[in-house]
């Protein structure tokens, strides 16, 4: 589910990230929503197991660079990209009994070793893009 209330300035990313024409919650739809309450302090809720790498980094760009700041709140659990959105609140409360789970990126591969080691080097890149963030919100190093 992906909902948003203009009112209490919040949105919430309940359900799995990827293409909205498949029932999941896409880029556009959080930045249309954080468009609605430009100015505002937004509180991001997150609810999800993660899922697309290709709409959960512009859905964090966007959040990063909202005028009015975003706080990330994970109200159940923050799992894969989950985690990684979780990363662009100003301020980040991880509820009582929720949960984050954390994990270098992944992927379902077919073809022949030349697809795979393709679909590896991908992986490599997402990789390389996303811990630099990681690490600036832990305070640890990328290794």
């Amino acid at each position: 589910m992906f909902a948003y209330d203009v009112k209490k300035s919040e949105i919430y990313i309940y359900d799995v990230i990827g293409d909205p024409e498949w029932g999941m919650i896409g880029a556009m739809q959080v930045i249309d929503a954080l468009k609605k309450m430009e100015g505002k302090r937004v509180t991001v809720r997150i609810n999800t197991p993660g899922g697309s790498v290709d709409e959960g980094i512009p859905m964090f760009n966007a959040m990063k660079r909202h005028p009015g700041g975003v706080n990330t709140v994970v109200d159940g659990i923050a799992a894969s990209m989950g985690s990684y959105l979780m990363l662009a609140g100003v301020n980040r409360t991880i509820s009582r009994n929720a949960m984050v789970m954390i994990h270098n990126p992944m992927t379902i591969a077919f073809g022949n070793a030349i697809e795979l080691r393709k679909s590896a080097d991908i992986l490599d890149k997402y990789l390389e893009r996303m811990l630099p963030d990681y690490a600036a919100s832990t305070g640890k190093t990328v290794e």
